[in-house]
């Protein structure tokens, strides 16, 4: 059972919240003395705890990291006291209250699918970073690094064999502190002792600086030095430094870069070099402004779990070729799961826009061709003095705007793929939906629907079983009759089916039917125990279709009841089981014929 952490100021809506989802999550709640660390799967939070714990609450998600900790902000519009901007910097999701059941399971439940599919790419990246740093040791030793350590309390100075061979000292020879700073070429001396004596409130500080060391032939030569600097009262008494020679350098750090920054799907930039990338140009001191467009992938996580990993691969390389295409040298392309952004460095506005303009209309056109490939873009440029992290953060924002716009479309692709998905778990659902769909579509011609009603009879007797997506394939397709523990996860399904539709407005209907196709005429059916015209028709009409499938169609473990002996039966429960005036058609139509084929 998934663990939920409530952080809820307010005793009403923890009580509420504790009556809406309290049978399906085991909740925790941690209010006056946040702990440490939380084995949690999702954090409810409201305004006033955010608010009061942002910074406890932000360590936790951050000790999550990489695996998605989601957060979904309880609030009411009256409580909001924080820019848009700042809610998406911390929370994923934004709940006003009173909430619906059916709305907070459901947006709860692509919030875990995102963080148990973070899970299984955490798995896949701890394996890839193996493999990273064992190529980036090697890099190291073959390129031949030299090393140096001086401490300016005891003017101690050390050097690494390396560092000698480079410079042609002996291996004993021995450098005072003084001695040292005199092999510094007299030009790059002042600039070399400016870098490292500049106050720093911080204890210990990074710096690369390139300048010129005497060897042990009095000749200068040019070498980078990248230095950790540790300060106490503001004093430098230590550094620590690399030594390169600078035109190796530059073929070295390229090997790097693409063997340990570069994403080994798609060739892009990965997520952390793009974090890098967004404080190197944030601390830029030139004038120049820079541009940032991000996009997004739709439905990537339905698509891996319906259609598999490597078709959602496919995809995502699919979408770098074409904005290789489109961007070329403009700028540098960034990957982190369905996510990409661009930066685009010195750019005026025109040509950003007209960049950002191609690359949706080629995405769009993509989209025409497959209705898989769906992704939603944003963009901003940067203003003077604005660090680019700020940009992005706008770029993406932008981008989450323009999704909501598509959410309903979204949802709508995602329930074909999960209807996909459920047809692959087992091909005996898909054959039964089918059936089901075309013995109720039947039923509803003959009781005279007109053509919207026949339409949601139609499609809501082929997603009757829906919920069963969420059921293991091993239950779908065992081979003898479910024991007590399995059938209590079956019966389960029409409320499923329910809690997956129910948020789309276009399938609010429908999923009130598929959530009472198991209800019987009596009352005694599941999961609400209501009955006779409490009952939807098509949700009746759908029961006995459903019933008379099952019973005429070969079952793992019974062979098939003839068609006599199915509508025998259907009668017999007639007035119990199902509604009597259904049953009177659905006989007397199919009373007629032997088999549903002939229903064509």
């Amino acid at each position: 059972m998934n663990k939920v952490l409530v952080l809820l100021h307010n005793e009403t809506n923890r009580k509420l919240l504790v009556d809406l989802i309290g049978y399906e999550y085991d909740l925790v709640y941690s209010l006056e003395v946040l702990p440490e660390k939380n084995d949690v799967d999702i954090i409810i939070v409201d305004a006033v705890t955010l608010k009061q714990h942002l910074l406890d609450i932000v360590a936790i998600k951050e000790a999550e990291k990489p695996l998605v900790l989601p957060i979904i902000l309880l609030t009411t519009h009256s409580m909001v006291r924080f820019d848009t901007q700042e809610i998406w910097r911390y929370v994923d999701d934004l709940i006003a209250v009173p909430v619906r059941k059916s709305e907070l399971s459901v947006r709860m439940l692509r919030l875990l699918m995102m963080r148990n599919m973070s899970v299984q790419l955490k798995r896949k990246d701890e394996a890839l970073l193996l493999d990273q740093q064992a190529r980036l040791k090697l890099a190291i030793k073959a390129a031949n690094i030299g090393f140096w350590d001086i401490d300016f309390d005891s003017g101690n100075v050390w050097l690494s064999p390396e560092y000698q061979k480079f410079l042609n000292y002996g291996s004993g020879e021995h450098l005072t502190l003084s001695d040292w700073l005199n092999t510094i070429h007299p030009e790059d001396r002042y600039t070399f002792d400016q870098l490292i004596s500049r106050s720093s409130s911080s204890e210990l500080v990074e710096r690369k600086l390139e300048f010129r060391i005497r060897n042990g032939q009095g000749e200068y030569q040019l070498y980078l030095h990248y230095m950790m600097i540790w300060y106490s009262n503001l004093k430098p008494t230590r550094v620590l430094g690399s030594l390169f020679d600078v035109h190796a350098q530059n073929a070295m750090e390229q090997n790097i870069l693409a063997e340990t920054f570069h994403d080994h799907l798609t060739g892009a930039f990965d997520s952390s070099f793009l974090g890098r990338e967004l404080d190197r140009k944030s601390e830029s001191i030139d004038d120049s402004l820079d541009a940032v467009i991000v996009g997004d992938m739709n439905g990537l996580m339905v698509i891996n779990a319906s259609l598999g990993i490597a078709y959602g691969d496919y995809i995502i390389k699919q979408a770098m070729e074409l904005l290789r295409l489109v961007v070329e040298k403009t700028g540098m392309i960034f990957r982190g799961g369905g996510q990409f952004t661009i930066i685009c460095r010195a750019i005026s506005s025109e040509a950003a826009e007209a960049l950002y303009a191609t690359i949706v209309k080629h995405f769009d056109k993509a989209h025409e061709e497959n209705n898989l490939f769906s992704f939603v873009f944003g963009y901003a440029m940067q203003t003077p003095g604005e660090p680019l992290h700020n940009t992005f953060a706008t770029a993406e924002k932008r981008m989450l705007v323009h999704k909501s716009y598509d959410i309903s479309q979204i949802r709508t692709r995602d329930i074909e793929i999960i209807m996909k998905l459920l047809f692959e778990k087992s091909e005996r659902e898909s054959l039964h939906s089918k059936r089901v769909s075309k013995l109720a579509t039947f039923v509803g011609e003959a009781m005279n629907f007109d053509e919207q009603k026949l339409s949601q009879l139609r499609t809501a007797s082929l997603l009757h079983d829906i919920g069963k997506i969420l059921v293991e394939a091993k239950i779908l397709n065992k081979a003898t009759r479910l024991d007590q523990e399995e059938w209590r996860e079956i019966v389960k399904h029409p409320y499923l089916g329910w809690k997956i539709l129910s948020s789309i407005p276009e399938y609010k209907e429908i999923a009130k039917i598929i959530l009472c196709h198991h209800e019987r005429w009596d009352g005694n059916g599941y999961p609400n125990q209501i009955g006779q015209d409490n009952i939807p028709l098509e949700s009746r009409i759908i029961s006995v279709a459903d019933a008379y499938d099952a019973m005429t169609n070969v079952r793992s473990y019974r062979d098939p009841v003839p068609h006599n002996d199915a509508i025998e039966e259907i009668q017999k429960n007639s007035g119990s089981q199902f509604d009597p005036e259904v049953v009177a058609c659905f006989c007397r139509l199919l009373g007629k014929r032997r088999t549903e084929n002939e229903l064509e």
